[in-house]
């Protein structure tokens, strides 16, 4: 069926037959581009939910720490006809790289769901609104992924990749590792 959507975290798909609003999270932030200069470490947490944040031009050996760009560049700025989210990707170099930290350029996922109002004699209104989680053909659910959209990355002068570094990241297909990298987290 034909989806709508609009910049308040829903969009309107046919379930069923039926017309109903599903919703997601938008998480927003004014960072759109950032320069880092050469020999920075970036901390913890440094740019965490910086949603609108999409270009990074990293200078020589940074050491990018646990959480520093998650959920970056993850602002939703519509849905296409096959129920996808459209986002802008994600530009940062990383062949600079020295160490990748846990879970740098990971995100949170969410279900996606709709509302449908239900008869309720013993409701003031007369109705009460259920929450539905959305399940694909299969019976599975179907996820919202807010991660950095990074389709491939070269890790050519990395001696350190954390744990769930990339975690979720299902737009990225290549990885060039060099020949530095001597440890590798989990995920």
């Amino acid at each position: 069926g034909e989806k709508y959507w609009d910049d308040t975290g829903r969009y309107t798909l046919l379930v069923n037959g039926k017309p109903k609003t599903i919703y997601y999270y938008n998480y927003y932030s004014s960072l759109h581009s950032l320069t880092i200069g050469r020999d920075v470490k970036i901390g913890s947490n440094a740019f965490l939910n910086a949603s609108e944040l999409y270009e990074v031009d990293l200078g020589d050996n940074a050491v990018i720490g646990s959480y520093a760009f998650y959920n970056c560049g993850t602002h939703i700025d519509g849905v296409d006809k096959d129920g996808q989210f459209i986002s802008n990707e994600f530009k940062i170099d990383l062949s600079k790289a020295l160490s990748i930290g846990s879970y740098a350029f990971s995100g949170p996922i969410h279900y996606m769901w709709y509302i449908e109002q239900v008869a309720d004699p013993n409701s003031v209104l007369g109705f009460t609104e259920m929450m539905y989680y959305l399940y694909d053909d299969s019976g599975n659910p179907i996820y919202a992924f807010y991660t950095p959209k990074i389709e491939s990355v070269d890790l050519s002068n990395a001696y350190t990749i954390g744990s769930g570094a990339f975690e979720f990241s299902i737009n990225l297909n290549s990885v060039h590792l060099g020949p530095n990298v001597h440890t590798i987290g989990n995920n």
